[in-house]
C-alpha cells in the first residue's frame, strides 16, 4: 500500500507548479515564507502518504500500538482534510496546486 501511495503522490507532484504562497503556521506546522505553494502542496502529500501507510499498520502489542499511535499524532492525521481544505484556499487560482491537493485528498477518502 506504501508504494501505491508513494507513485501516485509522486507522479501528481511532478505536474505541480512553482508559484509563491502564504500559509498560517497552523496548517503546516513549520512555515518559511521563502517557500512556494509547490513546497507546501508536496509536503501535505507527502504526509498524506506517511498517514495511509501507519493507518494500515497493525497494532499487534501494546508496545507498537503506541508507535502508531505516535507516529499518528505527530503527522496530525486527524487534521489531514480539514489542513487540505486550508490548502485549497491558500492555493485559490492556482489550478495545477488545486488539482494535485484535490487528487491527494480523495486518495485519502479511498485508502
Amino acid at each position: 500500500m506504501r508504494l501505491n501511495s508513494l507513485i501516485f503522490i509522486t507522479t501528481l507532484l511532478v505536474f505541480s507548479s512553482a508559484n509563491a504562497c502564504f500559509l498560517s503556521k497552523d496548517l503546516i506546522g513549520n512555515t518559511d515564507p521563502t517557500m512556494n505553494c509547490e513546497y507546501y502542496v508536496k509536503e501535505f502529500a507527502e504526509r498524506v502518504s506517511e498517514c495511509i501507510h501507519w493507518r494500515g499498520e497493525d497494532a499487534y502489542d501494546s508496545k507498537r500500538g503506541n508507535q502508531i499511535r505516535k507516529a499518528v499524532e505527530k503527522l496530525r492525521c486527524d487534521k489531514v482534510e480539514s489542513d487540505g481544505k486550508k490548502l485549497l484556499q491558500t492555493n485559490h487560482g492556482q489550478t495545477e496546486n488545486q488539482e494535485v491537493i484535490k487528487s491527494v485528498l480523495q486518495f485519502w477518502v479511498n485508502n
